[in-house]
């Protein structure tokens, strides 16, 4: 719970910077929005990457072993 009131007080806390730097500078802000991932989001990731690297592993030690055959 305490996680979500955190990011909801930073996305609200952002919301107010843009507005008031948009209100002094009469434009809005170039910066890039910054998407953070989740603790899911990252596991997720780093489980599908991990999958594609065996995955590659695996077929290198294939061709490998039948191009010695």
């Amino acid at each position: 719970m305490k996680l979500e009131q955190r990011n909801q007080m930073r996305n609200t806390l952002q919301q107010d910077a843009k507005e008031a730097f948009e209100k002094v500078c009469g434009k809005k802000s170039e910066a890039k929005e910054v998407e953070h991932m989740t603790l899911e989001g990252m596991q997720k990731e780093l489980k599908e990457n991990t999958k594609h690297q065996m995955e590659y592993v695996n077929s290198l030690k294939q061709n490998t072993m039948n191009a010695r055959a």
